[in-house]
């Protein structure tokens, strides 16, 4: 079992919708030995040891082929930021009436994820020089700080199973990735629905007409259900810990089930919002564990 001592929230969703604040309140019930905190700066404004190449990395992402991996996993290839990509060729948008542009473009999570590593790493590296604590040694990315960081890219991952990409909801790891494209698309709606999609999708109004007559059976864009959502998520991502990299749960009723449909992600965290007995118990372990270590802390310092 692995603790996660802090837990930083980076918010670089456009959704007005999302309150980090609400979402910590609602963790702090479950958590309540754990430090949680909403960070106003982007990951991205971490200290880098090449900003150019950083800011940009979201454009090496992008998915070009779907039964295609991106090759790049080694971050220290020679190839990876000559890698060329115009992506305002290929970007695809849909309008609605909130947000100006949903970005459907298809991102590797692993890459997102490896290179935001490298950023941390470097960063805490920083902060550690300045306080003078362990001089001239490599710095590791511990879980003693778990970063989550919220998005609107919808990401995605490569499966070898049916050799495709497939969208992507949550990826677990340090940092944590969860994407609020990936709730809405990553995750399956009615079978009907897509039915009535196929044989209408002629009819230039039958996306809003079926958002009309499934109102409420699925999340949507800016739907004010996504706090509890990404709520359920964040447990997920800490089990991923807690449990030694098996986040999920077997019982369809348990709020760590790994859900693949709309109604299932609706009622594990909005209509039930409960953990099964198995998982209570882990979870009131890892909670005694981490009251003791704060505990100990807290008078070695005195």
């Amino acid at each position: 079992m692995l603790y996660c001592k802090y837990i930083n929230f980076h918010n670089e969703s456009s959704w007005p919708e999302i309150d980090i604040e609400k979402i910590i309140d609602c963790l702090k019930k479950v958590l309540p030995n754990n430090l949680i905190e909403k960070k106003k700066e982007s990951l991205l404004d971490l200290n880098s040891i090449d900003k150019e190449k950083s800011l940009s990395f979201y454009d090496h992402a992008i998915v070009q082929d779907l039964k295609k991996p991106l090759y790049i996993y080694d971050l220290n290839h020679n190839s990876y930021y000559s890698h060329s990509y115009n992506h305002n060729e290929k970007k695809v948008v849909t309008f609605n009436k909130k947000n100006e542009f949903v970005d459907l473009l298809l991102y590797d999570g692993f890459v997102i994820q490896k290179i935001l590593q490298k950023l941390i790493k470097n960063d805490e590296q920083q902060l550690q020089q300045q306080q003078q604590h362990q001089q001239q040694q490599k710095q590791e990315l511990t879980l003693t700080k778990l970063y989550i960081l919220v998005t609107d890219k919808l990401l995605c991952t490569f499966d070898d199973t049916d050799w495709r990409y497939h969208a992507r909801s949550l990826i677990c790891g340090n940092p944590t990735l969860i994407s609020t494209s990936g709730i809405v698309e990553g995750i399956a709606k009615p079978r009907d629905y897509y039915l009535k999609l196929y044989f209408f999708r002629e009819d230039l109004d039958i996306i809003d007409q079926l958002k009309r007559e499934y109102n409420g059976e699925f999340i949507n864009y800016n739907d004010p259900r996504i706090n509890d959502i990404i709520v359920g998520l964040v447990l997920q991502s800490l089990f991923y810990f807690i449990n030694s990299g098996d986040p999920f749960c077997h019982d369809r009723n348990c709020r760590l089930f790994n859900a693949h449909f709309q109604d299932d992600i609706i009622r594990i965290n909005i209509k039930e919002k409960k953990i099964c007995q198995r998982h209570k118990i882990l979870l009131n372990k890892y909670n005694q564990s981490l009251f003791i270590n704060n505990h100990c802390s807290k008078k070695s310092s005195e």
